[in-house]
Order: C-alpha cells, then sequence, then structure tokens
C-alpha cells in the first residue's frame, strides 16, 4: 500500500520479535495450563507470531482468510521473497485452516453493507479461540493505533476482542520500536 510513513518499518522486526516474545513469555507464565496461538500469515507479526510460538514450544494454528496461493496475493508477496518463503514454509508445518475459497461473501452475508472476508475473518479467528475448552483468550496486537485502510483490520479486531470480554494487552507499536 502507498502510505507516506511505514506502519512496520522493516527495520524495527527484530524489536517487534522481541516484544511479541517478552509478552508470550509473560503470559505462558500467568496461564493457569498451557497456552495456543491462532493467527493468520500475513507479513509482519502474523509470520513473526508463529516463528516466536515455535521457538518458545507454544503450538500455533494457520488461520487463513483465503486459499493459500490467494491468500499470498493479498497478505505477502508485495513485502518481497523473504516474507514469501517464510509464509510458505509456515504452510508446511502448519497445514492451515482456511475460512473460504475467494474473498466474496457467501450469499447469506453478501448484503451487509460494508462487511468484508476480513471483518469475517477476524470474528472467525476470535471465535477459533473462545471455542477451546475452558478458554481464557488473550489479543496481542502489533499495531500503531492508526486507523485501518477499512473494515477488517486491527481496530475492528480490538473491537471485536473488547466487546466479547477478551483481555487485549497493550498493543506493540512497531513506529514506535528502535531498529
Amino acid at each position: 500500500r502507498d502510505r507516506k510513513a511505514a506502519r512496520f518499518p522493516p527495520e524495527n522486526v527484530p524489536a517487534v520479535r522481541e516484544a511479541i516474545k517478552t509478552l508470550l513469555e509473560r503470559e505462558r507464565e500467568g496461564a493457569k495450563g498451557g497456552i495456543e496461538g491462532f493467527a493468520g500469515g500475513a507479513t509482519g507479526s502474523d509470520l513473526i507470531f508463529h516463528d516466536v510460538c515455535a521457538e518458545l514450544g507454544i503450538p500455533t494454528t494457520l488461520l487463513l482468510a483465503l486459499p493459500p496461493d490467494r491468500y499470498l496475493v493479498k497478505s505477502v508477496q508485495d513485502s518481497g521473497p523473504e516474507w514469501v518463503d517464510k509464509f510458505w514454509a509456515l504452510c508446511r508445518t502448519h497445514p492451515p485452516r482456511v475460512l473460504g475459497d475467494s474473498d466474496s461473501l457467501p450469499p447469506w452475508l453478501a448484503g451487509i453493507k460494508g462487511y468484508s472476508i476480513w471483518q469475517r475473518n477476524n470474528l472467525w479467528t476470535l471465535a477459533t479461540g473462545l471455542s477451546k475448552d475452558r478458554a481464557e483468550v488473550t489479543l496481542m496486537l502489533v499495531w500503531d493505533g492508526q486507523p485501518g485502510d477499512g473494515p477488517g483490520g486491527t481496530a475492528d479486531m480490538a473491537a471485536l476482542a473488547q466487546a466479547r470480554g477478551v483481555k487485549v494487552l497493550p498493543a506493540i507499536n512497531p513506529t514506535k520500536l528502535g531498529g
């Protein structure tokens, strides 16, 4: 996307990775039982999250709004070959669960004004976590706090989680971390 300033400067990837690791370690220490993660596979925080969880021995589930080849086009490939390689490596080790075959909504949702597959994906991700037996769901966000490019972004996810009583950690702001 053409933005005046990067919302996740590439030079801050190591700092974001460390911040995610710190939060995951803190959450694991405070958990009453084992923990597991659920995330998409988008460039940046999603792929970093899965990687850090693997390093810490935390199982994750890869949830994709679209089949991998289509998801790649929408959420990964514009960031370069390194991220594309990370995405395909994750798909090999974590066979993805896929929400739908296309970014068109099913007929029973298509009439909702302003509703998108990305909003549906956010609800699906939350529902996946909340459906677990005795779930204590916590939302970790890597977000600069700015409005997104439309419905279904990080702001939407934060609002959905809060409305459902999910614990939302203070966001890791990728623009405020040293490179």
